[in-house]
């Protein structure tokens, strides 16, 4: 691997890594290299080891997680025993059995193939459904923005409307339309960095970045290598001299592009990574753990939030979807991307306070880490 590409934003103290994994090219952001692609469907010609690394077959939990009369923990225990039993003896694992045997039980009420719930009993499943969307508030943007987006698109590159912004959301709104909506740019999608540089990273640098607190840190992976395939496209985090924290994770696929090859897919892969995240915060003593990521396949995005809600159980909800603005004619779907990324932001201030301040001695959450497997091709 080469070395980072590392700046500093003297306003903001900012550390910016970009790391270039094609060794041929001397750009920080490669417009040609093949980055880490993947499909839900991986087409597999390799027999697969599941259980690589410091992971654990045996749950033997301390404590339970019941909701409304139901033990959830043995209804996912069970679960996660059929998954361990297919992989020794049947060698192919979906992603949502990959993910069970480090403890990961995604919840997804959109998408039935992304849930354990359909796992379950009818009763236990619709009892995990309800309580993992409980508590869980997005921000709201004002209908006057949502109206500026409209005649933005009516103005059809003509006078821009005017709106005088009374919250950060509109501001926001207002920012990224008129950012898109001047967009001009035919740059060609061939890697995941020349993807997100168009159409997100927009989004993510008038939101996270511009007002950005000082020690915020975030990198962005260009090119493919291979001990580069465990890395997210980009990810966002707190930053010091002595460590890192990353807490918003981003996994991209672009349109029509697909790998036959890759060990696990994008889903697990971003899944994961939100669960070291949510691990490495229990570590520094940080109260209520959690993480985001947002999976990018091609336009059609969804977010996800993680929680370790119990001994063993990470949860990732999947909170929202929406689609990226591909051309000016999409710009109403700014208002419902700043919603979803508003809850990310709000998150993450308060993640920053938590960082900052003080620390407890030992939080509930140090008794429910569980460790995580890694699947490698078997030679």
């Amino acid at each position: 691997m080469s070395s980072p590409t590392l700046q500093l934003n003297a306003k903001n103290n900012i550390n910016i890594s970009i790391y270039n994994t094609n060794n041929t090219h001397k750009r920080e952001i490669s417009t040609d290299s093949d980055s880490s692609l993947s499909d839900p469907n991986i087409n597999r010609r390799k027999k697969s080891n599941y259980f690589v690394g410091n992971g654990q077959k045996e749950w033997e939990p301390r404590s339970r997680y019941i909701i409304d009369g139901v033990d959830i923990t043995r209804r996912l225990d069970s679960f996660r025993k059929r998954s361990i039993w297919v992989a020794e003896n049947l060698n192919h694992l979906n992603p949502i059995r990959v993910l069970s045997l480090s403890f990961v039980f995604p919840i997804n009420k959109w998408n039935k193939a992304r849930c354990v719930s359909s796992y379950l009993k009818e009763e236990a499943g619709n009892a995990l459904l309800k309580q993992a969307y409980q508590g869980i508030q997005m921000p709201k943007v004002s209908d006057e923005a949502v109206l500026f987006c409209k005649r933005l698109i009516d103005a059809e590159g003509g006078e821009v409307p005017n709106m005088e912004a009374s919250s950060d959301m509109e501001r926001f709104v207002m920012k990224i339309a008129k950012s898109f909506a001047n967009n001009s740019a035919k740059a060609k999608n061939n890697s995941e960095a020349t993807f997100l540089i168009k159409y997100l990273w927009p989004i993510i640098k008038i939101m996270f970045i511009e007002d950005a607190k000082k020690n915020v840190v975030y990198s962005l992976i260009d090119g493919y290598e291979k001990d580069e395939n465990e890395k997210p496209d980009f990810m966002l985090g707190i930053g010091s001299r002595k460590r890192e924290l990353y807490y918003f994770y981003v996994e991209l696929k672009r349109p029509e592009c697909q790998s036959k090859y890759q060990k696990e897919d994008d889903y697990c892969k971003l899944l994961k990574q939100m669960k070291a995240s949510v691990d490495k915060q229990v570590k520094l003593k940080l109260a209520n753990p959690s993480s985001f990521g947002l999976l990018c396949e091609g336009f059609n995005s969804s977010l996800y939030k993680m929680t370790l809600v119990n001994d063993g159980i990470y949860l990732p909800v999947m909170v929202k979807r929406f689609s990226l603005v591909e051309n000016e004619s999409q710009l109403l779907n700014v208002p419902v991307i700043v919603e979803t990324l508003g809850l990310v932001r709000d998150e993450f201030q308060r993640l920053q306070s938590k960082y900052n301040g003080k620390r407890k001695e030992e939080t509930e959450e140090s008794q429910y880490v569980k460790p995580s497997y890694k699947t490698e091709f078997k030679k």
